[in-house]
């Protein structure tokens, strides 16, 4: 696992780095793709670098977090996928 990530048949997952803010705003910036989640959606690149921000910091602080997801053999991102540490109603 580590800073290589990981690989599917399909796809590649590696840790979030600052390069991938526009991919993540290509995804997250779609009204269709946070249809179900309204709230991701990003007005701008600048919302995208803030958020790529916060995953690489929670890699850093804890070890794990997003996974930015590839087509496999390529840089094109297509999503993201994890686990990240959070509070909901202040309980951990």
């Amino acid at each position: 696992m580590g800073r290589r990530g990981l690989e599917t048949e399909r796809l590649r997952l590696t840790r979030p780095v600052e390069a991938d803010s526009a991919g993540v705003f290509a995804v997250l910036g779609e009204p269709r793709t946070v249809e179900h989640n309204p709230s991701e959606l990003l007005a701008d690149e600048e919302d995208a670098a803030e958020l790529v921000a916060r995953w690489v910091r929670h890699w850093d602080e804890h070890g794990f977090g997003y996974w930015c997801a590839r087509e496999r053999g390529s840089q094109r991102l297509v999503g993201y996928v994890g686990v990240r540490r959070m509070a909901v109603r202040e309980l951990p």
